[in-house]
């Protein structure tokens, strides 16, 4: 009988040792960039099949609570044009926050990247509605509401197109239904996302438009709201005015005012001493 118990004992001892050496192979296989890569693979073509839109990552690298590093993420939409592209997106996130309602990212940098909007002539849809079909809640009960926080979010050299199909082109300046800028940055600060208000300090806003436009600078503390938007101590440079705005605000009741702006909306602002060129301003008349 002991004997037998021996065996019994060194039996359990080999094989607890067995799986402490299985679960710390895993961890360090699970933290392998190369292991990562091949999970994003098969996640991607799980998702292309679902949304039945093209998915591609190149490379993932997670540090388990902590950090995430995507490279070269492409998402096509269903008529298999390019939606997205991202060069590099690094992700740092608050553990602290990881068990709480709300979640904290301590900092996400976009490096590189492609950004395509289109509206189809015949029927207006975007060429995203198929991500907010298939992400939407199925379910009636309200979904409970948390609040989200980016600390700092940088891009870097983003190209952005909004391509309105079914609108007519304007022969000179800003349309805003074809737009397109280039050498996009932007740096920004205490992004805090909270039900329906969103808050943010943009320390830095650049990027050049099609039409000839360029802003070179653009920062304010902006806090938008169902009944306001509110831009503080706004200051605008391009290549040949300097604006300095303390205060802008659009009032209204609701969101649909803007379809009937000159009538439902209230206009208040503040300008300062500024140097405007009515040539920039002429990218706005039509």
């Amino acid at each position: 009988m002991s004997k037998l118990l021996k065996i019994l004992g060194r039996s359990v001892s080999i094989s607890a040792e067995w799986i402490l050496i299985f679960i710390l192979f895993f961890v360090f296989a699970i933290r392998s960039s190369f292991v990562q890569t091949h999970i994003g693979s098969y996640a991607t073509s799980y998702f292309s099949n679902e949304l039945k839109a093209e998915l591609y990552v190149g490379a993932v690298d997670i540090a388990l609570f902590d950090k995430i590093y995507i490279k070269n993420v492409t998402i096509n939409d269903r008529k298999n044009h390019q939606l997205l592209f991202i060069e590099e997106l690094k992700i740092e996130m608050d553990q602290n926050a990881l068990f709480q309602e709300e979640v904290i990212l301590s900092k996400v940098l976009l490096n590189g990247g492609t950004l395509n909007i289109n509206r189809d002539a015949q029927n207006g849809v975007a060429n995203f509605q198929f991500l907010i079909d298939y992400f939407a809640s199925e379910s009636d009960e309200p979904t409970k509401k948390g609040t989200f926080k980016i600390q700092q979010l940088q891009i870097d050299d983003l190209a952005f197109s909004y391509d309105n199909m079914g609108a007519e082109n304007r022969g000179y300046g800003v349309d805003f239904n074809h737009l397109e800028l280039n050498g996009f940055g932007l740096l920004l600060n205490d992004f805090i996302l909270d039900g329906s208000d969103v808050r943010a300090n943009i320390e830095g806003l650049r990027f050049s438009e099609k039409s000839g436009l360029e802003l070179s600078d653009m920062s304010t503390k902006l806090h938008v709201s169902n009944q306001q938007i509110k831009l503080s101590s706004l200051k605008l440079s391009t290549k040949q005015s300097v604006i300095d705005i303390p205060l802008f605000e659009l009032n209204y009741n609701q969101w649909s005012a803007f379809r009937d702006f000159e009538d439902s909306v209230d206009f208040n602002s503040i300008l300062n001493d500024a140097q405007v060129a009515l040539n920039e301003v002429s990218y706005f008349v039509p």
